[in-house]
């Protein structure tokens, strides 16, 4: 069920139409497993993200440098999120392949949204939030909600669409992704690298690449169906055809498929563990695709 995320044969192709040196590292199933604790040492509080997998590349990258190039923050400035911006309606109607992502999606959540008026309605459901607003006090223990003092992060999320300096639906999408999204991106990215004694910087955030880029028309951004247009124009005669043409895949290892597999046993027996130590616990388990680096030796929650 998860093969799609596997991109070992485009990076083949790209080090061979290049003729560059490529190292492939393969990551066994049980890795989450063996490597929690030390991933959750590493970001020091909870993340949301397939951070295991992270921590094991900046470790296997640092073998040989100890400086990197990362393209975190591509998609949040060159409007990569095709899926997130074919939700929020603009002035123009839709494509066809809009209307579809959007009535999928409206059927999927139509008990919650039936008769929402606020174009954004959708956007905020869609977001990847860990926990549903209307499941945190079920999920998190009083005293936990009393430290965290009645944060909200789909409030967070109607703070960052208030914010934005552009009323134009797109921008405002962007405008929340790179003030919300990115930054814990950022946080996994420093953390990880430097828990290897890598340092990782990030090019397409540069000061001057941002700015200019905040001046293009979407046009030449994403056009709701095709994201980074002019990313991929400008790599363009840089990397084979199939490269151009390939449609955006996430990064991430088939945890869906493991978590009911070799991963069960041991994940299982961490959580009964806690519980009969009276402990609460962290799980996702309704978000099977999002990795478990949010659990900890003494986990705070539970569902």
């Amino acid at each position: 069920m998860d093969k799609f995320v596997d991109e070992r044969d485009y990076s083949r192709a790209v080090a061979e139409y290049l003729k560059i040196d490529r190292v492939e590292l393969t990551i066994p199933q049980r890795a989450l497993v063996t490597h929690l604790d030390t991933t959750v040492a590493a970001i020091e509080y909870p993340r949301m993200g397939m951070a295991y997998v992270n921590y094991l590349i900046a470790g296997r990258v640092a073998q040989d440098a100890k400086v990197v190039l990362s393209g975190t923050g591509g998609d949040e400035v060159t409007g990569g999120y095709v899926g997130r911006y074919a939700i929020v309606p603009r002035e123009r109607p839709p494509s066809l392949w809009q209307q579809a992502i959007r009535f999928l999606r409206q059927l999927k959540h139509s008990k919650s949204i039936s008769g929402a008026k606020d174009p954004f309605e959708l956007y905020r459901r869609n977001l990847n939030v860990p926990v549903a607003a209307e499941l945190v006090p079920l999920a998190f223990t009083p005293e936990f909600l009393r430290t965290a003092g009645g944060f909200d992060p789909l409030g967070a999320i109607s703070d960052a669409i208030a914010s934005a300096p552009s009323k134009d639906p797109w921008d405002v999408v962007m405008h929340v992704d790179v003030t919300t999204y990115l930054p814990g991106l950022l946080a996994i990215e420093d953390k990880l690298s430097m828990a290897h004694s890598l340092e990782t910087r990030v090019p397409l955030l540069d000061n001057e690449v941002v700015d200019h880029l905040l001046k293009i028309d979407w046009g030449l951004l994403s056009d709701g169906e095709t994201g980074k247009i002019l990313f991929r124009e400008g790599v363009r005669p840089l990397v084979p055809d199939e490269i151009y043409r390939k449609p955006k895949m996430g990064f991430g290892p088939p945890d869906a498929s493991w978590y009911r597999g070799s991963y069960a046993p041991g994940l299982e027996s961490s959580f009964l563990k806690s519980r009969s130590n009276g402990e609460a616990y962290f799980v996702m388990t309704l978000c099977v695709e999002c990795s478990m680096s949010t659990l900890r030796k003494r986990p705070i929650m539970s569902l």
